[in-house]
């Protein structure tokens, strides 16, 4: 049986981006679909069921599912309701939410977190601007 690993997107980015980013999360043999999951949380989570449903109807199975952002938000999400055994590859950028914040890495429940400094200029231009515009 051939498998796939299904690629999420964030909120402010595209499958292209999705894919570019995430292709070393696709296991070995399998191949790679980025979805389209632009249009908020329930959006991702229908595309995504419709993705595991046409490709397991079609024979193919779907080995791991892979998101940055919103689309590890959904991939979480989707796991959780489905209880579906694909393995899940999930980013989710750390940011403190204060600019050119230079903090330490730390560990929330076994988990590394590695928080990102963001420049005041970055926060105006992307959070302030493009993504609340998208």
């Amino acid at each position: 049986m051939s498998t796939v690993t299904l690629l999420l997107h964030g909120a402010g980015s595209c499958p292209g981006t999705a894919y570019d980013l995430l292709a070393p999360a696709v296991a070995d043999g399998s191949s790679a679909v980025a979805l389209d999951t632009r249009g908020g949380i329930e959006t991702a989570l229908r595309v995504l069921a419709e993705a595991v449903d046409t490709h397991e109807r079609d024979g193919v199975r779907v080995d791991r599912v892979a998101g940055i952002s919103l689309g590890a938000h959904a991939a979480a999400v989707w796991s959780a309701r489905t209880q579906h055994p694909a393995e899940l590859a999930l980013v989710m950028p750390a940011w403190t939410g204060q600019s050119d914040d230079d903090s330490a890495p730390f560990k929330v429940e076994g988990v590394d977190l590695h928080p990102i400094p963001i420049s005041a200029e970055e926060i105006e231009l992307y959070y302030e601007g493009f993504s609340n515009d998208a």
